[in-house]
């Protein structure tokens, strides 16, 4: 059994299936907490989560995130700047020195990072604290729970970046790529639970299965992997947890 997750705005959307291709449709669950995420993928060989593990501290940038973005770029064309979808992991400090104030959360960033950070950065920030938490408290849960960019992954699937995932072509296109690899991907049911969550979190969720799929089935996480940033000699955090990106 393999799980793939992604964060949404009032849970993580957690997709499972028993191999990749999937040969059933996947059984979809919406987690109220990352704690909640642990306990329901325990039985899982693999669980790919798109949610930073690992974060750096003070002025670091992580390495996988840079890698990640030059392994976009390399894939797109020179009208997709795809680099761009990869955000940078905030520092520690910031993440747990804002006192729950976005403009802490900022002047920690600008202080420690010489820029404020993007947007999106501080909607996920409580989903980060839950993440990197069960981590900290269990880091040998990075054994099986790994960090995987949706982005990268369906770029690995298609062969090359595919357009925006906010838009209706890149929409269809992602669906219309699950649609080869899941068995009964149009039979795919959500319940009510899921009224929060986007379009592209369902699908982000079940990309990562493939991802979780390789890690369960062939990976070695103490060697050198193509399909993990960095490659060889993975970076850790101040807390000890790995910086990865898988995909």
């Amino acid at each position: 059994m393999i799980a793939g997750v992604d964060g949404t705005r009032d849970g993580w959307v957690v997709a499972f299936a028993d191999g990749w291709p999937c040969p059933s449709v996947p059984r979809m669950h919406l987690a109220a907490t990352f704690a909640e995420v642990v306990t329901l993928t325990a039985d899982c060989d693999a669980v790919a989560v798109d949610m930073p593990l690992g974060l750096p501290s003070r002025g670091d940038v992580r390495l996988c995130d840079e890698l990640a973005r030059k392994e976009l770029a390399a894939r797109s064309g020179p009208d997709v700047k795809a680099g761009s979808r990869v955000f940078l992991a905030p520092p520690r400090e910031a993440v747990y020195g804002h006192g729950g104030s976005p403009k802490n959360f900022q002047t920690l960033h600008r202080e420690h990072r010489g820029v404020g950070a993007g947007l999106p950065v501080w909607g996920i920030v409580p989903k980060l604290i839950e993440a990197d938490e069960a981590l900290c408290a269990q880091p040998a849960l990075q054994d099986r729970i790994v960090e995987c960019h949706p982005e990268l992954a369906f770029a690995r699937l298609a062969g090359q970046v595919l357009p925006s995932k906010h838009a209706a072509p890149g929409v269809m296109q992602r669906m219309a790529l699950l649609s080869r690899h899941i068995a009964g991907f149009h039979d795919i049911a959500l319940s009510g639970a899921f009224r929060s969550a986007t379009v592209d979190d369902i699908l982000d969720a079940l990309v990562c299965l493939s991802t979780a799929a390789y890690l369960a089935t062939e990976a070695d996480i103490s060697s050198p992997q193509s399909r993990r940033l960095p490659s060889q000699s993975v970076p850790r955090d101040a807390r000890g947890l790995r910086m990865e990106i898988w995909f």
